[in-house]
């Protein structure tokens, strides 16, 4: 079994080898913060990851297919049309993200357990290279 480990950018929150055990954690997360947040997340031994963001308006994800690809990828939903943004500290930095550019809760949610469960980037969302 991969184990996963998640970090806000200047903390190791846990490492998880289930999915069960990651969900309860971004609950907790998602009901204890008061900012949006940016987390990484990825195999321990860190081939690929995924960033996203919780925030109580929207949500955002990246997928990292490699240590230091220079190719990105950046989740979208087709139904978001906004021109206004949403603010995230990454590790103290506050970091803009277009609206157009975030996902629904669920839809993250959704996108995070296909990470986990098959390791590969999530086919349930459009990208976008960023």
């Amino acid at each position: 079994m991969k184990h996963w480990g998640l970090g806000d950018g200047k903390h190791d929150i846990g490492t998880f080898g289930s999915w069960d055990e990651l969900e309860k954690q971004l609950r907790d997360l998602e009901a204890s913060s008061t900012i949006a947040k940016v987390f990484t997340l990825g195999p321990v031994d860190k081939e690929h990851s995924v960033e996203f963001g919780l925030s109580p308006e929207a949500c955002f994800l990246e997928f990292h297919p490699s240590v230091g690809a220079s190719t990105n990828y950046i989740a979208h939903e087709s139904c978001q049309q906004s021109n206004n943004t949403c603010w995230f500290d990454y590790a103290g930095t506050p970091t803009e993200i277009p609206l157009a550019m975030c996902i629904s809760h669920q839809t993250l949610s959704k996108a995070l357990r296909e990470y986990v469960e098959t390791g590969t980037q999530p086919s349930c969302v459009d990208w976008l290279e960023s």
